[in-house]
């Protein structure tokens, strides 16, 4: 388990974190779970179809529970530029807000 590394802490804090830095930025800016979800993001665009959009990583939890999560989007539909996958990047922080809620 990767939780119980001594280097842990360290790897974590190089995830973007949602609403402060990276690629999670500008999303989730006023979400209460701002600075709470870290993660890595994934596209995969083939021959113009947005196949795939993914956000994986750890949510600190309003509860304190530490967790790891993966949201995964498939055959989103045509790509038309970056505003396509700034809407899934946000979809995709509005389900962490959820989770970061809920557990």
């Amino acid at each position: 388990n990767m939780r119980d590394r001594a280097f842990f802490d360290t790897y974590r804090e190089a995830f973007p974190k949602l609403g402060v830095d990276g690629s999670l930025a500008s999303i989730g800016v006023n979400s209460p779970a701002k600075g709470k979800v870290y993660g890595k993001t994934g596209t995969m665009v083939v021959g113009g179809i947005y196949k795939a959009q993914v956000l994986a990583g750890y949510i600190d939890a309003k509860s304190g529970k530490r967790l790891t999560y993966a949201i995964i989007m498939n055959d989103i539909g045509p790509f038309e530029g970056l505003e396509d996958a700034i809407a899934a990047f946000e979809a995709e922080g509005r389900v962490a807000t959820i989770i970061y809620e809920n557990n």
